[in-house]
């Protein structure tokens, strides 16, 4: 079983003097990003008639006065790495404790369809390891960005690949 399991790493990383290198890191992260989605994520979908810039504003607010964390991801996180699309969504991380609450001080109403806004459950902190702090926002890893926006429709894939060749293979 050991062994099955470090032939298996070892298609992805070689050892070396100092520890272990990933052999090809584009590769297994497309590899990585194919399987990352297939299983149907909670997520919440709501919409707010802020535009993007005013409700992302109002989530650096949410945490002033509520204490409630947010951390964007998506289009939202991903421009605050590399700026290279327009977008009209929020995504983003909260507590799942949080997010009712949230949802009622974002003045938000939950949709079926038509939103601007989608909350994605914190399961656990691996989501959010590794996460930044730009421009006065919480923003998850380089890496999150990328599983995440290879799930996105429109130019969802575009985005990830600017975070890969920009911020994670360098």
């Amino acid at each position: 079983m050991v062994t099955r399991r470090m032939d298996a790493m070892l298609a992805w990383a070689e050892k070396t003097k100092d520890g272990y290198m990933l052999r090809e890191p584009e590769v297994l992260l497309h590899e990585w990003s194919s399987i990352y989605g297939k299983k149907e994520p909670s997520a919440y979908a709501c919409y707010s008639l802020d535009n993007v810039s005013v409700l992302e504003n109002k989530l650096k607010l949410l945490k002033k006065y509520m204490g409630i964390e947010s951390y964007l991801t998506g289009f939202s996180g991903g421009v605050r790495y590399v700026p290279v699309i327009r977008y009209n969504k929020v995504h983003m991380y909260l507590a799942p404790e949080d997010i009712q609450e949230a949802i009622s001080y974002l003045e938000m109403k939950e949709v079926s369809s038509g939103s601007n806004v989608v909350i994605f459950p914190l399961e656990n902190d691996s989501y959010i390891k590794d996460s930044r702090k730009i421009e006065e926002s919480l923003v998850v890893s380089t890496v999150q960005i990328y599983l995440d926006c290879m799930q996105l429709k429109g130019r969802g894939e575009e985005m990830a690949e600017a975070v890969l060749m920009k911020e994670i293979i360098k």
